[in-house]
């Protein structure tokens, strides 16, 4: 008798008022993804949540076409990340992220990475 795993479903869902509207995004951290110590590496980092942040202005109808035929580029100039505890090769997460108070000229979107098991908060940062 051949036995089958459960397949595991990674959810994207957004929440809370249109004002403070917060995207989560969950997956896996995959072994290619990480260095030789099994770590989620830095440029991995950046494009998960890269994704995560285009993802969620794609589901609110913003796809990077809308944005350029109406005259809009969105840059990332400076990011910031504090590494409560680094993401592991096959550890399941939820990113999290929104848009903070804009600044003059600027975007600011908050993202948090924690574990989708526990609810461990692994890294916190800024980008604008």
């Amino acid at each position: 008798m051949e036995r089958r795993k459960k397949m595991t479903v990674f959810r994207q869902y957004h929440d809370g008022e249109e004002a403070a509207l917060k995207f989560h995004s969950e997956s896996q951290i995959y072994f290619c993804q990480c260095d030789a110590q099994h770590n989620l590496s830095f440029f991995e980092l950046l494009r998960i949540l890269s994704d995560a942040a285009v993802e969620d202005y794609n589901q609110r109808g913003m796809s990077w076409q809308m944005l350029r035929d109406n005259g809009y580029a969105i840059l990332v100039s400076r990011q910031s990340f504090r590494f409560h505890k680094i993401p592991q090769a096959n550890q399941k997460i939820t990113i999290h992220t929104w848009e903070e108070k804009s600044q003059p000229l600027q975007f600011v979107r908050a993202y948090e990475i924690a574990d989708s098991q526990t609810g461990e908060k692994l890294v916190s940062g800024l980008s604008n």
